[in-house]
């Protein structure tokens, strides 16, 4: 019996330290990925963009205000923090560690969405956090999502690659110097990502469905919210609430839509924070400004992003609704 246990410590000994040198090696080429999310990471976890304005939310934010156009105008380096499919608690997180690694900026602008304050169900490209596993914000800032990482996830080598085999190959690559391709339409620049797309049919899709958004904010959700508020305060950091547009025929479909910006309405009213809403924007009628009812395409993109700087430098107002 004794010699069948070190027989099995023996050979779990030998597996384990291949695949830790094999986890290690891809985590490394990962950390070099320009693509889509990994991008953006390895930009925060470099340490070096040190933006004077960066933008923060979820995919609205990323696909819908070009950091480049603010600077033109606002004359503020700007960096785009968006993350796709993310909620509040997932941007925050990567805000959290975006300040753990960089510079404080000047201003923050929170882009907001209906959904945000709602956890995500499942977890949407969960594969962006596994070369930061080890990382304690993200690793308190993923628990909780229905088929998240597991505990093994943590431990054992290699684990957390497993649904996503795809990337041992790409991280090998990366980390010994070999090119990978990457698509255009995978690329962010400053974390915005442009997309020339024209109008889809997935809103007549989900209108024909019948279905309606009735959004149950999550209350740490709520909490990390007043805590943005409250950074910012201490931190001196000047904070904006931006609402991009959507397309206008899409807000009947959030029953609860006017409770879920009150939250937002009343926080800038209480904490003198300007809150640029573009809901009934003209923007917002058109199609051809839109790819679907919640992002706009490059076009739609490019000419919000400049209502918007020059909005935010012309504003005397703290608060606009």
């Amino acid at each position: 019996m004794k010699k069948l246990i070190i027989k099995i410590l023996l050979f779990v000994f030998l597996l384990y330290i291949p695949l830790y040198f094999l986890q290690n090696i891809v985590d490394k080429g990962l950390r070099k990925y320009r693509e889509e999310e990994y991008s953006v990471w390895n930009d925060i976890f470099q340490g070096n963009i040190n933006a004077e304005l960066i933008i923060i939310g979820a995919s609205r934010s990323f696909v819908n205000i070009s950091p480049l156009l603010l600077d033109s105008t606002l004359h503020q380096k700007a960096y785009n923090l968006g993350i796709d499919g993310g909620d509040f608690n997932l941007a925050y997180t990567r805000l959290k560690v975006y300040l753990s690694k960089n510079k404080k900026p000047k201003t923050i602008i929170y882009s907001i969405s209906t959904l945000d304050l709602q956890r995500s169900s499942g977890f949407y490209n969960m594969e962006q956090f596994i070369p930061y596993l080890n990382d304690t914000i993200i690793r308190n800032g993923i628990e909780g999502y229905e088929n998240g990482f597991k505990k093994f996830d943590y431990f054992i080598p290699a684990m957390k690659y497993r649904s996503y085999p795809k990337y041992y190959s790409i991280g090998v690559k990366l980390h010994y110097g070999a090119s990978v391709n990457i698509e255009d339409g995978h690329k962010r620049v400053n974390g915005y990502q442009a997309r020339p797309r024209i109008w889809d049919s997935s809103f007549l899709t989900f209108k024909s469905s019948g279905k309606k958004f009735n959004i149950k904010p999550e209350f740490i959700f709520i909490k990390q919210f007043y805590e943005l508020i409250d950074l910012c305060k201490k931190q001196n950091i000047k904070l904006y609430f931006v609402f991009s547009p959507e397309y206008k025929n899409v807000q009947p479909m959030f029953v609860n839509r006017d409770s879920i910006f009150a939250i937002y309405s009343t926080a800038a009213r209480l904490n003198n924070i300007p809150f640029f809403n573009y809901s009934n924007d003209s923007i917002s009628y058109n199609t051809k400004y839109f790819y679907n009812s919640e992002h706009l395409n490059q076009f739609g993109s490019e000419i919000f992003t400049r209502k918007l700087a020059m909005d935010i430098k012309n504003s005397s107002l703290t608060y606009i609704h």
